[in-house]
């Protein structure tokens, strides 16, 4: 009880039970015989006291939801009002309902809600909603939805993707910094969550092509990350990128390859995952992408 977030401690950080608090009185006592702890679950729910600032940008919002969830953005308001759990990202399908795949469906809404993540890690899996994240949402959103409103709440689907590229470097530039540049600039395009805001959106710096996380459902091409990838300072020049889909535990080209505009084309619920790239120096994007994330060549 009490401590804020510093509260929210790893699984197995607790071992013994030092102190027993009387939850009336208040009066602290040691426990006699001494108390073991096994703490398989991380604990959760611990969120700092509000800032002034966070509190002036909330109270416009309230005034329009007054704690009830009616219109879209009512939804996507009070998902991140939620206590004690760290939303990232909210997305609100009217009509979606999840189990049938049906985006047509009256009083159907299905919330989409994806972690928050303090750092910008390129090479970590992209962040997934687990089921207390998902419980916690729906049971605050629950309590102000209209009755007769089917409510769901989901995870992102992603699809795995993996991406080839071959650039051409310029005078003065490293090498080895450009290729890794390339592959942070891919990374950063198709990442899931707001850049560039700090705290919560995380405290990385923002970039021309994500500002708000890849928009849910866009269909991804092969043109857009060669655009990507020529802004990195360092690139004279970039290769028509290739463009795979991990499908029965193996990279797949998509149709294209550089004659006509290779598209993988996402439903409304779904998010592309980059797990593999290959980036090397030269005129030739390479065939495969057999590499983990990060390799280059």
């Amino acid at each position: 009880v009490g401590g804020g977030a510093s509260g929210n401690l790893p699984a197995g950080t607790l071992s013994k039970l030092d102190a027993v608090i009387d939850l009336i009185t208040g009066a602290k006592k040691k426990p006699d015989p001494a108390i073991d702890v096994v703490q398989p679950l991380a604990l959760q729910g611990g969120a700092d006291a509000e800032t002034l600032d966070s509190a002036e940008r909330r109270i416009p919002a309230y005034f329009q939801h007054r704690d009830r969830a009616v219109t879209a953005e009512d939804y996507r308001a009070l998902a991140r009002e939620a206590p004690g759990v760290p939303v990232g990202r909210v997305e609100v399908l009217p009509r979606f309902k999840p189990h049938e795949r049906n985006a047509a469906v009256p009083g159907a809404v299905s919330v989409m809600v994806l972690p928050q993540r303090q750092s910008f890690d390129y090479s970590a899996p992209l962040p997934r909603a687990d089921r207390p994240l998902l419980e916690a949402v729906h049971g605050f959103l629950n309590q102000r939805r209209p009755l007769a409103t089917e409510l769901y709440m989901i995870g992102c689907e992603y699809r795995e993707i993996g991406v080839s590229v071959a650039v051409q470097i310029r005078e003065g530039f490293a090498r080895e910094q450009v290729l890794t540049d390339v592959r942070l600039a891919l990374r950063r395009h198709l990442w899931p969550l707001p850049l560039g805001l700090g705290g919560s959106e995380g405290p990385w710096p923002a970039t021309p092509t994500n500002d708000g996380g890849y928009p849910l459902g866009r269909k991804l091409t092969d043109r857009e990350l060669e655009v990507v990838v020529a802004r990195v300072a360092g690139v004279a020049g970039v290769s028509p990128v290739r463009l795979f889909e991990n499908k029965n535990g193996g990279f797949v080209e998509l149709p294209g390859a550089g004659k006509v505009v290779t598209t993988l084309t996402l439903e409304p619920w779904q998010l592309p995952e980059l797990t593999a790239v290959v980036v090397q120096e030269g005129v030739d994007a390479p065939d495969s992408v057999t590499s983990p994330f990060g390799t280059s060549s």
